[in-house]
């Protein structure tokens, strides 16, 4: 039976995600956006850039590169070419919420 509520009128749903503070941290938005799906998708930590890049609509060697920069500021660590988040550094991290 209807409830008589249109879909607009339904709750919005909301996510809390972990992302780098943007203006403190001096990562561009591309590398945020890797850095957030590797904080937030299990699947996208410990991974190549081959791994990671399906994840993404950027080439492998795109993907690298951001890892790469992200490394030099010690959000990620590479070792032996396995990404990963560099967890010290989450308490520098904010939680977003997301509406959806």
């Amino acid at each position: 039976m209807p409830s008589g509520r249109s879909k607009d009128s339904q709750p919005q749903q909301s996510h809390t995600m972990l992302t780098p503070d943007i203006t403190k941290s001096g990562i561009s938005w591309e590398e945020m956006g890797i850095l957030s799906q590797m904080l937030n998708i299990p699947e996208c930590d410990y991974v190549t850039p081959e791994q990671l890049a399906r994840y993404s609509s950027d080439s492998p060697e795109a993907v690298r590169k951001l890892l790469d920069g992200l490394v030099k500021k010690d959000f990620v660590q590479n070792m032996d070419g396995i990404y990963c988040i560099n967890k010290y550094r989450i308490k520098d991290m904010q939680l977003t919420e997301i509406q959806k």
